[in-house]
């Protein structure tokens, strides 16, 4: 008896546990950059965690691309910049972290079609802890829109 009454509170307690890390996760302000079949994309966003102890982002898949990286943008010593892939992105508990141009992103390599204003590319978020994440990225071209 006491065996099932453990079975039955670990089955609860992981219940509970997928409910949190579900819904801890969100996604904001997402955007992909505009580019030819066979070149490469970036896609940016905002993740958001709610909860009170910290994750990561660990992997980014789509089908638009031949491959998609987890990367960051660095300078050198010449004061260069750079770009070079990564394995996660740490997302501190109760915080957000903004993927944007210059800095955090995600690289989409080797584009298998042309993306375009018109378009949108899904995209699967993976992380350590929470549950997976799908989502469909606009694709803008903010480029246009600054002032010359």
């Amino acid at each position: 008896m006491f065996k099932k009454i453990l079975i039955v509170a670990f089955i609860l307690e992981l219940t509970f546990v997928n409910k949190i890390f579900s819904q801890s996760i969100t996604i904001k302000d997402s955007w992909a950059r505009p580019a030819s079949k066979g070149r490469n994309s970036a896609a940016y966003f905002t993740i958001i965690n709610k909860n009170s102890f910290g994750d990561s982002l660990v992997q980014a898949i789509s089908n638009i691309a031949e491959k998609v990286e987890i990367h960051e943008t660095f300078k050198t010593e010449n004061d260069m910049m750079g770009m070079r892939a990564i394995k996660f992105i740490s997302i501190p508990a109760n915080s957000e972290v903004k993927l944007k141009p210059g800095g955090l992103h995600i690289m989409l390599i080797g584009l298998k079609k042309n993306i375009t204003e018109k378009d949108s590319v899904n995209l699967k978020l993976k992380f350590k802890r929470a549950k997976e994440i799908d989502i469909k990225i606009p694709v803008k071209d903010i480029m246009k829109k600054m002032p010359h």
